[in-house]
């Protein structure tokens, strides 16, 4: 396997990089909450494997991993901060997807509850108004599909997303949801290769799918607000074997050319979170 690499920039041009303890094969995820940091991953070579979370604050470096129950995927978790609290959600576990809690008393992740989410690949949420919207995909399809909570208990009827009223979201890599101008952004790579946009803002109203992105790779983006710009950091550019990170901005009209972070030898999706206004990234080496 694999270690996570991490790397922090106050202006987003990454470099000092450094090893952690954590192992993996695949991608990672992050959040910032309440001065901490954490990233979640499966620990496995490329199949199955157990979830695990390491965290970190502004004065304190990444620490060991530790194991997050029992459970093992395939899939990288979902992570996200609702209602003042981070929330891990596992997915591809016997057609069902479980639901754990951070307990910021113990500092560990505790079992919320099963739900019958079939959900393949990693899903990504994003809140808008008190609100937490899901978007992800099936085993059975590329579909993109959307539900929605305020409780994390009850939710909406799983609904297709469409591209124009009409056709659906399709593709094979997970999408990418974030909130941003007061709108959730949900970019994803459509089947035919293209990365695109679709703008919601969490009621009824739909944005037409855009181009949003020619260039191809192989992994979905990371996705942070920083520095009042929407980055999306990706790395495995195809046909691009060096292995940099590629970090784009958005300002809400026009996505930025790209910002080429060399020599960092990253693979997979990586993932990123801003704390204390700094940006910190962390990914997949590439030996």
């Amino acid at each position: 396997m694999h270690k996570l690499w991490a790397s922090v920039s106050p202006h987003g041009i990454l470099d000092n990089t450094y090893a952690t303890s954590a192992l993996t094969d695949g991608s990672c995820r992050m959040v910032s909450h309440q001065g901490t940091l954490y990233c979640v991953y499966v620990d496995g070579p490329g199949s199955s494997g157990p979830i695990k979370c390491i965290t970190r604050t502004s004065i304190a470096d990444w620490g060991e991993p530790k194991t997050i129950g029992e459970v093992h995927s395939k899939f990288t978790p979902s992570l996200f901060v609702f209602n003042e609290r981070v929330h891990l959600l596992i997915t591809g576990v016997l057609g069902k997807s479980l639901l754990m809690t951070l307990n910021p008393g113990s500092g560990q992740f505790e079992l919320d509850h099963w739900t019958d989410m079939n959900i393949s690949e990693t899903a990504s949420a994003a809140v808008l108004a008190g609100r937490l919207h899901l978007f992800y995909q099936t085993p059975d399809g590329s579909n993109l599909l959307h539900r929605s909570t305020t409780d994390l208990k009850e939710w909406t009827k799983p609904a297709y997303v469409k591209t124009d009223g009409q056709n659906t979201a399709r593709s094979w890599l997970s999408p990418l949801a974030i909130t941003y101008q007061g709108l959730i952004h949900l970019i994803y790579k459509e089947v035919d290769g293209d990365f695109r946009l679709i703008r919601f803002d969490g009621d009824t109203h739909w944005t037409r799918s855009r181009l949003l992105l020619a260039d191809n790779f192989h992994h979905s983006p990371a996705g942070v607000v920083h520095n009042g710009l929407l980055k999306l950091l990706f790395s495995d550019k195809v046909g691009y074997p060096a292995y940099d990170i590629h970090q784009y901005a958005y300002d809400g009209n026009v996505l930025g050319p790209a910002t080429v972070s060399t020599e960092l030898g990253a693979a997979k999706s990586p993932g990123a979170a801003v704390l204390d206004g700094v940006l910190h990234v962390l990914y997949r080496g590439q030996p």
